[in-house]
């Protein structure tokens, strides 16, 4: 079995840091964008797109209740 150097070898989608900032730098509207946010807000950023760390979701069971079951009430 290979040794696994980095996560983009098991999981090819994910972009390295580097790539990532070249395509930001590369797109004056991203450029703009990405400039705007904090440092710690940059860093999150780049992490999630390379996979260090995942998105932060919240999940409402109420609103996704109503969704649900609005249509199978109206049935």
């Amino acid at each position: 079995m290979p040794i696994v150097k980095e996560l983009k070898d098991v999981f090819p989608m994910l972009w390295r840091r580097e790539d990532i900032l070249k395509y930001v730098d590369a797109h004056e509207h991203l450029k703009r964008i990405f400039n705007e946010w904090r440092p710690e807000e940059q860093k999150e950023f780049l992490n999630i797109c390379t996979g260090v760390r995942g998105v932060k979701m919240l999940y409402d069971g109420f609103l996704f209740g109503g969704f649900i079951a609005s249509p199978i009430q109206a049935a």
